[in-house]
């Protein structure tokens, strides 16, 4: 099973524990705290509702819901539940660019009753069938001007798609699709992502609309974080992580975090949009934050992968970076 799950220590047993019936979390009865959607194309909407009662004498208040990756959006209900009182807690998938197979996503809620805080895990699970994917999954664009980047679309299917449209949510950001590549029976689309010197400073989030001639794929769309400073606070250093080794075989590199004002750099978490590749962090060198990006096994193919790997920055100020990660299979000719 493939556990889309960033969190480390204690939390990795919390998962497993929400896997199979009803469970009361403190005074949160939560009817079926593992919701399976079934089988579920990536690509196409996957949601999970996630019932629970108050059967405790104190009102309960949500506070926040950590998810295990951030393709993952949970909804908490805004309003206080009574004693007795009903309700369900809504989550997300985003699954275009994930592999196929089954699938589980977790969030650790937290709420509070009376004086006392709990939390409990609630698990999304799904069997994925990836026939088109993605890569990377996400964007998200940082600096001052010429921002650009690409995503590609593969359609494995012996009849794939044609692609009608590409848009976007802002008319500063501009979206084309290239002829589609077809080769060793997958076809593949480059869409080229442009951001306009005029579009406005400060942090948006936009959306690249894919339209199809497919009505299993309609439309997939892919997320976009652009952030437009004059001056950028955090840096990593490189922007983008590129990655070589042969097919089956490991391969890492370390990139660095620095504030551009001096001031120490604290990493609360790293996680990647894909399973293959991860991430670790330590403080240092100096005021800086060091980050190792590791691919665990090489895909055996001529094919890059792409993903984006999301660092959580806790001080000086609270941030998420992202940075394209490039892993390239290295060809080995036999000398006869």
């Amino acid at each position: 099973m493939h556990v889309c799950f960033g969190w480390r220590g204690p939390l990795a047993v919390a998962l497993f524990v929400a896997m199979d019936s009803s469970l009361a979390f403190g005074q949160l009865h939560v009817a079926e705290p593992a919701v399976h959607a079934g089988t579920v194309l990536a690509g196409k909407p996957l949601s999970g509702r996630f019932e629970f009662v108050n059967v405790g004498n104190q009102p309960i208040q949500f506070l926040d819901a950590k998810p295990s990756c951030a393709c993952l959006k949970p909804e908490l209900p805004q309003q206080l539940i009574p004693p007795g009182g009903k309700g369900a807690i809504e989550m997300a998938v985003r699954t275009l660019g994930q592999p196929g197979g089954p699938s589980a996503w977790a969030a650790r809620v937290q709420y509070r009753q009376g004086e006392k805080t709990a939390e409990c895990t609630l698990v999304l699970k799904a069997d994925l069938i990836s026939e088109v994917s993605c890569e990377p999954a996400a964007l998200q664009l940082l600096g001052s001007n010429a921002l650009q980047a690409q995503v590609v679309i593969k359609d494995s299917r012996q009849q794939p798609f044609t692609i009608r449209a590409v848009n976007t949510t802002s008319p500063h950001v501009k979206a084309v699709a290239k002829a589609p590549e077809t080769s060793n029976g997958i076809t593949r689309w480059v869409i080229r992502l442009e951001v306009t010197d005029d579009y406005p400073d400060g942090r948006r989030e936009e959306i690249i609309s894919i339209a199809t001639d497919d009505a299993m794929y309609r439309e997939l769309t892919v997320p976009v974080t652009i952030v437009r400073n004059t001056r950028q606070r955090i840096v990593p250093t490189p922007v983008e992580v590129k990655l070589e080794a042969a097919a089956g075989q490991s391969a890492a590199r370390v990139l660095l975090v620095r504030d551009a004002d001096g001031q120490p750099v604290v990493i609360e978490g790293v996680a990647s949009d894909h399973p293959a590749v991860t991430g670790s962090f330590a403080a240092g060198p100096g005021n800086m934050a060091t980050i190792k990006v590791r691919c665990t096994a090489v895909p055996a193919s001529a094919e890059s992968l792409r993903t984006m790997l999301r660092i959580q920055v806790k001080e000086p100020v609270a941030q998420t970076l992202m940075v394209p990660v490039e892993v390239r299979t290295l060809t080995t000719i036999t000398v006869p």
